[in-house]
């Protein structure tokens, strides 16, 4: 078990950890490379193939 004394604080980071900098960026970009974006157009493709197959345009 561990004491308070051999704890780190929240803030403090592991120097075992490298720094970085692109990391902040990679995680706040969203676009249709994101798992959400390419779902969102797999599902988009797939209404389109319907509609047009409802159509009578697409057999």
């Amino acid at each position: 078990m561990q004491t308070s004394s051999q704890t780190l604080p929240r803030d403090a980071q592991p120097q075992s950890i490298p720094f970085d900098p692109n990391a902040e960026k990679a995680l706040s970009w969203y676009g249709w490379g994101s798992p959400i974006g390419a779902g969102l157009f797999l599902v988009a493709i797939g209404a389109c193939a319907a509609l047009l197959h409802l159509a009578g345009l697409w057999h």
